[in-house]
């Protein structure tokens, strides 16, 4: 704040000027200690002025919230803005839930609009949802092309300029935590020019052992959402790294981690998120609100579960004297809840307007104005055989074989020959599979196993790495639909008896849906019914499409190199390099 902020809201709590707004008689819950008493909450300009006993000020409009909770608004420290949804949509979804602020990832907004993301990022701080950043330097975005395996790390110029960028908190998860832990000059470099500026370096550790996570934490990483039991957990917590407790469509593992918050340790360092939840799951379960209302139903202190959603991910993202509790000069982020058992918010205040009543939001939401050209003709691959979208034979061949929404390990398969290639009709569960460049300079080819069955010629521009995947028994119908999807401009397609059989749009940036969270939510749902139709069984089949093609998890994956085996970097199949695509 300003000196002259801070001189008006001292007018308004000494009495000498109306606050903008009070909401009297209600019952506070204090973050900072802990405890629910009575008291008012004056709001001026946006801002907390006064708590406690408000007789004598006045304001211009009063609400009696006599015998409800006054509680902070919900901080999602650990957020993905684009999983469907979009950064406007995200925010329709959380404000009617009480989340007022969310720290996310930029990295759909650093592909598409690189060098302008500042631009970008400006262009959604008009929405009522207070949006932070963390910038991802470990980029998958269509120019990158790493040699070996890995994310391709951002110039650290660009990593420098981008740490101040407005709103920038610091440097988001690298996924390939192996790539971290043999320390490369460029990546100590990026996380320390992070730390020397106050930032925070987000880790993603999943499956690390003691001995990686001392590894990790020297390299500069401070916190992570990947523990999946208390254990881990724990010891997340006792090598000093802020540790969040994470319930998602992908993974829902509050009920494994809760047990942690009945031990008698310091939970100070330790928060909740929902990391990606899918629309539908958000719809279905909510979003931190729902994590709440689970922890308190099985003996949480709703005081304590309140810290883990509000002070504490405030503390760690250094952000505790804007957001995160109800005290003088904070924001007036404000839930006004009948209960601290369902955690549904009568009011829902950001920054003192009030934007959501009862779970519905009472204003729209601007429409964020992207920088234009972002969004235009993406996809260009040229002509391609259905011949190139399929493995040679050449004997047994090793597949992709999910046994798992997101893991995957080698199968090697003994196939008769067909018209060149793999002949798949021994088993309805063998795809061919195929990555193509999104100017078709290459084309990642491989079998996959245990994902979907009974697709002719699936595709998809659902991927973090800006390209797209091919799936299906037939290469005509593959090679159908990738000129389907490219002129369409990405989506979910499928083509079967050489016809469109199922589309489902993505035009903002090949990866979100473009409308409102109700719109996300019932692509997410079809997305839903047509993979479960094809045989997919695990939890969230967007996570394991464009998963398939990222090499920061263990077994084999789709790469701009070929199949390869993402822990080893072996190339098992090299990919087919294509001169003047």
């Amino acid at each position: 704040m300003e000196a002259a902020e801070r001189k008006a809201l001292m007018a308004v709590a000494r009495g000498e000027r109306a606050a903008d707004l009070i909401l009297r008689g209600g019952k506070l819950c204090n973050v900072y200690s802990r405890e629910v008493y009575p008291a008012d909450l004056v709001i001026a300009g946006g801002r907390i002025a006064f708590v406690g006993d408000a007789a004598g000020l006045s304001a211009t409009e009063e609400v009696d919230v006599a015998g409800k909770y006054l509680a902070p608004g919900l901080i999602e420290p650990h957020g993905h803005p684009w999983i469907l949804y979009n950064p406007r949509s995200y925010a329709q979804a959380l404000l009617a839930r009480g989340v007022t602020a969310a720290a996310c990832d930029d990295l759909p907004l650093r592909a598409a609009f690189g060098r302008r993301l500042g631009e970008a990022l400006a262009a959604a701080s008009h929405l009522p949802l207070h949006y932070y950043w963390l910038a991802r330097v470990g980029f998958y975005g269509p120019d990158a092309e790493p040699q070996g395996p890995g994310e391709a790390i951002l110039p650290q110029a660009e990593i420098a300029s981008t740490l101040e960028t407005p709103g920038m908190l610091g440097i988001a998860e690298l996924n390939r935590w192996l790539s971290v832990l043999e320390g490369p000059e460029n990546i100590l470099e990026a996380f320390s020019l992070a730390r020397s500026r106050g930032k925070i370096v987000q880790g993603h550790t999943s499956g690390a052992r003691p001995r990686d996570l001392n590894i990790l934490s020297l390299a500069g990483i401070d916190s992570c959402h990947e523990a999946i039991t208390v254990d881990e957990a724990r010891t997340r917590l006792r090598l000093g790294l802020y540790t969040m407790l994470r319930h998602s469509s992908l993974r829902a593992d509050l009920p494994a981690l809760q047990g942690l918050l009945m031990e008698q340790i310091d939970l100070s360092r330790v928060m909740l998120t929902t990391d990606g939840s899918s629309p539908a799951h958000i719809a279905r379960e909510g979003h931190l609100d729902g994590m709440l209302r689970q922890l308190v139903a099985t003996g949480v202190d709703p005081l304590l579960a309140l810290q883990l959603a509000t002070i504490y991910p405030a503390t760690y993202l250094g952000l505790q004297g804007e957001i995160g509790g109800l005290a003088p000069g904070r924001l007036a982020d404000v839930l006004v809840y009948p209960d601290l058992a369902g955690f549904d918010p009568d009011l829902v205040f950001a920054a003192g307007h009030l934007v959501a009543r009862a779970g519905a939001l009472t204003v729209e939401l601007p429409q964020i104005p992207w920088p234009a050209g972002a969004n235009a003709h993406r996809y260009h691959p040229g002509p391609v055989a259905a011949s190139d979208l399929v493995l040679p034979y050449t004997g047994p061949t090793v597949a992709i074989s999910f046994f798992d929404s997101v893991l995957t390990r080698k199968e090697t398969l003994d196939l008769p020959e067909r018209d060149g290639t793999y002949d798949l009709s021994s088993r309805p569960d063998l795809l061919h599979a195929a990555l193509v460049a999104r100017d078709g300079r290459f084309i990642s080819r491989a079998v996959v196993a245990g994902l979907m069955r009974d697709l002719e010629g699936f595709a998809t521009s659902y991927l973090l790495n800006g390209h797209l995947l091919l799936l299906g028994r037939s290469p005509e119908a593959m090679a159908q639909a990738l000129a389907e999807i490219s002129e369409r401009d990405g989506g979910f397609l499928h083509v079967a008896e050489g016809q469109v059989a199922w589309y489902l749009p993505l035009p903002l940036f090949g990866i979100m849906r473009g409308g409102s969270f109700e719109d996300a939510v019932e692509g997410s749902r079809e997305l839903e019914r047509f993979t479960r139709a094809h045989g997919y069984r695990f939890a969230d089949p967007a996570y394991s499409l464009h998963f398939l093609v990222g090499d920061f998890l263990p077994g084999p994956r789709l790469t701009a190199r070929g199949e390869v085996d993402a822990k080893t970097g072996e190339v098992i199949e090299p990919a087919l390099r294509r001169s003047g695509a």
